[in-house]
C-alpha cells in the first residue's frame, strides 16, 4: 500500500535566509516544500505545471507583491488557498480583501505556522489546485 501524498506548500519570499528557515519549519511540520524567490518565479512554476496545496507568500517582495501573486494565480485558475506573511500591520480581513485566506505575522513560530496552514487547508482545500 502506498503512502498518501504529503501536502505541498509553496513558500515565496525574497529573503533567502527566511526561505531556508521556513522551509525547515514546514518540513518539521510534515509538509513537502517548494520555494520561490519572488512572484515571477511563483507564476512561472504554476505555468510549468507545478501544483501545490497552499501558497505561503510574503506580502512585500520586489517586482510583484504577495497580493499581486495571489491575484495572478487566481486569474490563471489556481484555487489553492494563500496565506500572506508580513512584518507590517495587517489584519486578517485586509489579507482576505487581497485574496488570501489568512495573514501570518512575522516573525512567526512553528506552532503558529502549523496552525494557520492547517486551518486554511481544513477550510475546504485538500487537493492540489
Amino acid at each position: 500500500m502506498s503512502e498518501p501524498a504529503k501536502t505541498t506548500v509553496l513558500y515565496a519570499d525574497d529573503d533567502a535566509t527566511l526561505r531556508y528557515v521556513t522551509k525547515e519549519m514546514l518540513e518539521a511540520l510534515g509538509f513537502s516544500v517548494l520555494l520561490a524567490a519572488d512572484g515571477a518565479e511563483v507564476l512561472s512554476k504554476w505555468r510549468e505545471g507545478v501544483r501545490f496545496d497552499l501558497l505561503l507568500v510574503d506580502l512585500f517582495m520586489p517586482g510583484m507583491s504577495g497580493a499581486e501573486v495571489i491575484k495572478g494565480l487566481q486569474q490563471e485558475g489556481c484555487s489553492a488557498p494563500a496565506v500572506l506573511c508580513t512584518g507590517d500591520q495587517l489584519s486578517d480581513q485586509q489579507a482576505i480583501d487581497m485574496g488570501a485566506r489568512a495573514m501570518l505575522a512575522k516573525p512567526y513560530r512553528l506552532r503558529e505556522l502549523g496552525a494557520i496552514i492547517r486551518r486554511c487547508l481544513d477550510d475546504g482545500n485538500t487537493s492540489r489546485r
